[in-house]
């Protein structure tokens, strides 16, 4: 339902004993859904000093919206932040009627409105900057040297808008005033003022959402791209949401989870994930980790695919499992997966060697012979290891105190040769042999396999 209320004006004030009723009427079914800065024509009548204000209210949206029709000299004003995004200026009191709390406002026109608490975000009160500024402004005569005076004034004080209300003010009584032309962005052209907007939109550009300038097709990338990570978002809350209700015990919420399907709600997923694992053991729910790997594994996507095996190289042994199981389904391609972990079986000095054995694990579970050439580099590897430094000591010397400290030598990082038993066993399950840690072996063995298997090709040809 849509509350319409209107108020009489005179001499630029209204009585709040003039807001009456006026009429209600059947909203759009959709109103639940429009965004809380749509615009409705407020129909205004002047018929003398007096003035017919029009204030819609929409109830299930709760957006209120002020017409200002009795505009006086600038004021300072509080300004309400609405949680639907709206926002109100006026003078704002607090007020309590037993346990509850709400504001009341009072508008420039005179218009009298009563929030709830729970309808206002935060309210924004003048600061002593304000306060100043007004009497400044109030004392500064309507002059080129008086506006520009009074911007600079402004920038000290980092009152942005206010300064370049005072730019426009000098354009407006000096045009070729060109301090305040080039600040408001415009450029001389065979002496004409043509504004950086004029330019850039006369050679084809357009504004993305960022405010920058780009061709239609860089804009529409952005665009695409900003959808992207809006309904990533999105996924994200409301995967949260379902999963307060399944430690709630909620079902549903259990089975919308399981349901899903889109390959952007993978984020979601992940930090879902994330979340569970970071708690304390005794408060991890290992059904509802088991069903967020799971409901990754269904997504047929290429960054749920990453996912889990990112997943895989970190977590707990279990959910690491886990996820093996889930990138063994069809739809995942195994040979990507060694693809993604065959740097750590070739790993540089600094990588730590857990990371080489779970590599090695990972790559090994996907059975697939692309795994061996880089399993036999990770046999053995080399990695930095910090040998301790030797032990400080006192010394007694004839210096200004008489006593220092000797540090000893600081501690050293030397590279140290690591047998990987996970790679081997790896190797052993793939290939049948065993030819323990002697990697030549293992590369002549594993040359003179592809060199019989491209003869016989070639024979077949």
């Amino acid at each position: 339902m849509l509350l319409i209320k209107y108020t009489v004006c005179r001499e630029g004030r209204a009585d709040s004993s003039d807001v009456v009723d006026l009429m209600q009427v059947q909203s759009n079914p959709d109103s639940r859904r429009m965004p809380a800065s749509y615009k409705l024509a407020p129909l205004l009548r002047n018929r003398g000093r007096l003035c017919l204000a029009i204030v819609v209210l929409p109830l299930l949206a709760l957006n209120t919206l002020v017409v200002n029709v009795c505009a006086d000299e600038p004021t300072l004003l509080d300004k309400v932040q609405l949680r639907n995004g709206g926002t109100i200026e006026g003078v704002v009191k607090e007020a309590q009627d037993g346990n509850r709390r709400f504001y009341i406002v009072e508008t420039p026109d005179g218009v009298v409105i009563r929030l709830r608490n729970n309808q206002v975000k935060h309210v924004i009160r003048p600061t002593d900057t304000d306060r100043e500024y007004l009497k400044r402004r109030s004392e500064t005569p309507d002059t080129v040297e008086g506006h520009w005076e009074l911007q600079q004034w402004c920038a000290e004080n980092k009152l942005h808008q206010q300064r370049e209300y005072h730019w426009q003010r000098i354009i407006q009584l000096d045009p070729d005033h060109k301090d305040a032309r080039l600040r408001l962005g415009y450029k001389d052209h065979g002496g004409v003022w043509v504004h950086y907007d004029q330019l850039m939109q006369a050679n084809g550009y357009v504004k993305d959402s960022r405010g920058i300038y780009r061709l239609p097709e860089g804009k529409a990338i952005v665009d695409t791209n900003d959808e992207i990570e809006s309904a990533r978002k999105k996924w994200t809350s409301q995967l949260s949401s379902w999963i307060k209700r399944v430690r709630r015990n909620d079902g549903e919420a259990w089975n919308l989870i399981a349901a899903v399907s889109d390959p952007l709600a993978v984020a979601g997923l992940v930090e879902s994930l994330k979340q569970e694992t970071e708690l304390p053991e005794h408060k991890q729910d290992l059904r509802l980790q088991a069903l967020l790997v799971e409901t990754l594994g269904d997504i047929q996507s290429y960054e749920a695919q990453n996912a889990l095996i990112t997943i895989a190289m970190s977590a707990p042994r279990d959910i690491a499992e886990r996820c093996v199981n889930q990138l063994k389904k069809p739809h995942f391609n195994r040979v990507n997966v060694v693809t993604a972990v065959s740097p750590y079986l070739n790993p540089k000095p600094a990588t730590p060697n857990h990371a080489v054995t779970r590599a090695a694990w990972l790559a090994g579970e996907m059975e697939h012979p692309s795994a061996i050439r880089p399993l036999i580099d990770a046999l053995v590897t080399t990695h930095l290891e910090k040998s301790p430094g030797g032990g400080g000591n006192l010394s007694i010397s004839k210096g200004n105190n008489g006593i220092g400290f000797n540090p000893g030598a600081k501690p050293q990082s030397r590279p140290r040769d690591i047998r990987n038993g996970s790679a081997l066993t790896s190797l052993k399950r793939l290939t049948g042999k065993n030819f323990e840690y002697d990697e030549v072996r293992w590369l002549d063995w594993f040359i003179r396999q592809n060199s019989l298997t491209t003869y016989q090709l070639n024979r077949d040809e």
